[in-house]
């Protein structure tokens, strides 16, 4: 299976029960690749015990309905500490039956007043596009205004695009034909891959061998 791209910073097939995590997704749950392969056990073992039955429901919900979705929890990583991550992606499917997942994780745990001051640093344009994407986000996922602002600043941190460069491209894209016919959470998937896969490499990642949904 090919390395998922700095976009894609995860992707689980169905057909043989495998995970691919970008470098960045074994640094949020303080693991290293060389010493264990992602697994759905190993996501769930770092899921906070307070919402884990709700991942897991999640998740099954998001290996039989095809489109786009967003999850937010808490997870705990290896050495205890608590991080508020947001997954966005989207099931893929082939005949109406969802054959892979694949999209990016954020950590949004890093304080919103640091966000913040770097949208109050940005000239007037970069703020007026900043506030079309934060608001976008809001109204697709159903998040927050800090939450939205944090989904910005840790995207932009992960792919080492500047925040107001990130948000200029993405309004310039919004207003593009090319993606006005997908719905809408679609179109933010769409239009972050893009962003991201034209300034950024592909990372190495490495594939799971087992990842089974407990019952």
């Amino acid at each position: 299976m090919a390395a998922p791209t700095r976009s894609v910073q995860y992707r689980y097939d169905l057909a043989d029960h495998s995970w691919t995590w970008s470098p960045d997704v074994y640094a949020m749950h303080g693991v290293e690749a060389e010493d264990c392969a992602p697994s759905t056990r190993l996501v769930l073992r770092h899921v906070h015990p307070v919402e884990r039955a709700q991942v897991i429901e999640r998740f099954r919900d998001h290996l039989t309905t095809p489109g786009p979705y967003s999850c937010a929890y808490r997870l705990v990583d290896n050495d205890g500490r608590i991080r508020s991550i947001v997954y966005v992606g989207e099931s893929f499917a082939v005949d109406g039956r969802v054959e892979h997942l694949q999209g990016f994780v954020v950590d949004i745990t890093d304080p919103v007043s640091e966000t913040a001051s770097l949208a109050v640093e940005a000239s007037a344009a970069h703020r007026a596009s900043i506030e079309q994407v934060k608001g976008a986000l809001m109204v697709t996922y159903g998040v927050s205004e800090p939450v939205a602002f944090s989904l910005m600043r840790g995207y932009s941190n992960n792919h080492n695009i500047r925040l107001a460069t990130l948000a200029d491209d993405m309004v310039e894209r919004m207003d593009s034909p090319r993606y006005r016919s997908l719905e809408p959470k679609a179109t933010l998937l769409a239009i972050l891959t893009d962003v991201a896969n034209q300034k950024s490499k592909t990372p190495e990642s490495a594939p799971a061998r087992e990842c089974i949904l407990p019952a």
